[in-house]
């Protein structure tokens, strides 16, 4: 059987508990069944069973001790509160609440902030958490007969603040710093030189140059950031984005720069872009000439494109030149034919002759050379027959 005291393992005949000397109902002469039955709260160790039993040692009646059922189980909310160890109910530091069985579950652990100001998490061993006054503790489980077992307490100090105030001291301290490198960056001469070249003020640039706010290494850097917008101006009329008067003017406002390292950079984009136009007017004048059927000064125009200067329109312009030839050749024999057909002799071998000899774009095609020696020689044949000269 157990004790109704420790809840310890005792011998069926015993008549007081050999482990916390608690009288068993064979001491009182009565039944000792396994019921449970729990004593007052107040009884020590060799207490006797409590007063109103019945002659079975049950308490009956209306001689129940209070907060206890008809079986002398102790209610849920009835429960004496706060067992030691050993099983006895001492103090205010134990856990309030068990459940019907005697058992304390989770809900019903430590309370925070109570007389003693302890807090716990459960009775399985979790630990404590602090409350107002800084006090946490880690608490053990209870034992079958609700007996608190094992875990300690454990005292934890204010925090010092100081430790705080110095990480936000120093992050103050660093946020300044920051802070003022920054505007040292924005307000530094070469991020101002940068500013104006984004924003396309070129005249401003060249005026923040010229007052001498750059020298040695940073001229290095400034003739850099130039070359990078002349490039600009330089494409934007190659792929023709922008006109070439658009582009001269631009450009034309870096030519009172002062300094003699950066004037170099300046001539040598000055000078790809009048060729670029030179390119340009090049292939449209060939056009004009194409329509107006000069068809020489067309193919001379057309040829005078640099593939190293103008590569867009140098491509453009080898297509055209082999349409202007084929034009070209077949101008001339129709010319010479018409000629023919009214009987002006002279005048088509005169077209004839100059096609052959005067123009070079043909000499070294062998097919389009002896088709004009073959016309000329029909067109002689036709001018002795019809006239009778030889």
């Amino acid at each position: 059987m157990k004790c109704i005291k420790c809840n310890k393992d005792i011998p069926d005949t015993a008549k007081f508990c050999p482990y916390c000397q608690a009288a068993t109902g064979l001491a009182n002469g009565k039944p000792n069944g396994q019921s449970g039955l729990h004593v007052s709260n107040n009884l020590q160790p060799n207490a006797t069973v409590p007063k109103n039993l019945d002659e079975s040692g049950q308490f009956a009646g209306n001689n129940i001790p209070r907060n206890t059922d008809e079986s002398g189980q102790f209610t849920r909310n009835n429960i004496p509160k706060n067992p030691n160890e050993s099983g006895q109910f001492t103090g205010n530091n134990i856990p309030r609440n068990p459940d019907e069985s005697g058992q304390f579950n989770y809900t019903n652990t430590m309370p925070v902030n109570n007389g003693t100001n302890f807090g716990g998490e459960n009775t399985s061993g979790g630990t404590g958490a602090s409350d107002v006054n800084d006090f946490s503790g880690s608490y053990g489980s209870t034992d079958g007969g609700g007996a608190v077992t094992g875990g300690e307490t454990t005292v934890v100090k204010k925090v010092d603040r100081r430790p705080l105030i110095g990480i936000l001291s120093a992050a103050a301290f660093i946020l300044i710093v920051g802070v003022v490198c920054l505007l040292l960056f924005f307000f530094r001469p070469m991020k101002q030189l940068e500013d104006l070249l984004d924003d396309g003020n070129y005249a401003e640039a060249v005026d923040y140059i010229n007052d001498g706010n750059f020298s040695g290494s940073d001229l290095t850097t400034v003739k850099s950031m130039l070359e990078d917008i002349y490039q600009q101006i330089y494409d934007d009329y190659y792929i023709e984005t922008t006109d070439y008067e658009t582009a001269k003017s631009d450009l034309e406002t870096f030519e009172p720069l002062e300094s003699e390292k950066l004037k170099e950079s300046y001539t040598l984009y000055d000078e790809r872009l009048d060729k670029l136009h030179t390119s340009r007017e090049n292939y449209a004048q060939a056009l004009t000439d194409w329509e107006e059927e000069d068809y020489a000064s067309a193919l001379t125009r057309l040829r005078a494109i640099d593939e190293n200067v103008d590569k867009l329109y140098y491509d453009k312009a080898q297509e055209q030149i082999e349409l202007v030839r084929e034009d070209y050749k077949a101008h001339a024999f129709d010319e010479a034919e018409e000629h023919i057909s009214y009987g002006e002799y002279s005048e088509a071998y005169t077209v004839l002759y100059n096609f052959k000899n005067s123009e070079s774009e043909f000499k070294n095609d062998e097919d389009v050379m002896t088709e004009c020696d073959e016309r000329i020689a029909a067109c002689l044949e036709e001018w002795i027959e019809k006239t009778g000269r030889k």
